[in-house]
């Protein structure tokens, strides 16, 4: 009774019903945010980053049976840069979301190609028990955890003191300690502890903004991993 003649899903996290796609003839689209079969799921570009990947992208779809698992109607692709952050990803894929809903409602989005589940790989939905970091990681993926779990998200965090830290940046440097890189070449590590500034492990109290705190990155390299693996 509501006149809908389509459904574009973007950001959806449940299973469309099959009632409702047979009452809409099928013409219910999905827009997900990973190059499909991969990254099938939630939270695909936290996962890019993650996971060191070099591309993502957007992928229009029609809904199917199981977790984006439909014909794909359109697809693009960006770059994932060496330093990218979850934000920049966001902002890199924006227009992707644009000129796919154009392409839909223009018509134009009519070929399908159905896809490969052979070569299908799946991201998790994350909670917050996912932004805490593991010190036991590799330096590589705890940099990575840094880029990818930044704002709009809540930020990877430690505990310090018995308070919250949530990190605001990291730099990893292998050639700065040679054979123990993998483990210890997180030399520039920005955080920042609620109502409090923190940088260098050197509190200040006039709560820094997280741009100041990143302007102050290159200057506390070796001060910086040197405190905090005292401080541990």
């Amino acid at each position: 009774e509501r006149e809908i003649e389509a459904l574009l899903c973007i950001g959806w996290h449940y299973l469309v019903p099959e009632s409702v796609v047979k009452r809409l003839e099928g013409r219910v689209y999905v827009a997900h945010d990973s190059l499909l079969p991969k990254l099938r799921g939630f939270a695909p570009l936290p996962t890019a980053l993650l996971t060191g990947q070099d591309r993502t992208g957007v992928t229009f779809l029609r809904v199917g049976e199981g977790v984006d698992d439909g014909d794909i109607l359109w697809q693009q692709d960006v770059p994932i840069q060496d330093g990218d952050t979850i934000g920049d990803l966001i902002e890199r894929i924006t227009p992707l979301y644009r000129d796919g809903t154009t392409k839909l409602l223009r018509g134009e989005l009519q070929d399908s190609t159905p896809q490969n589940s052979a070569d299908a790989t799946y991201s998790i939905w994350r909670d917050e028990f996912d932004y805490v970091i593991d010190w036991n990681e590799s330096a590589v993926l705890i940099e990575r955890a840094v880029r990818a779990l930044g704002p709009p998200y809540l930020g990877a965090r430690t505990r310090w003191r018995d308070k919250t830290m949530v990190i605001l940046a990291a730099r990893w440097q292998p050639e700065t300690f040679g054979q123990f890189a993998s483990h210890f070449a997180l030399a520039s590590l920005i955080a920042f502890l609620p109502a409090t500034g923190l940088s260098a492990f050197i509190l200040d109290r006039g709560g820094r903004s997280p741009d100041s705190l990143r302007a102050t990155l290159t200057l506390c390299d070796r001060i910086l991993l040197t405190s905090f693996a005292m401080a541990l």
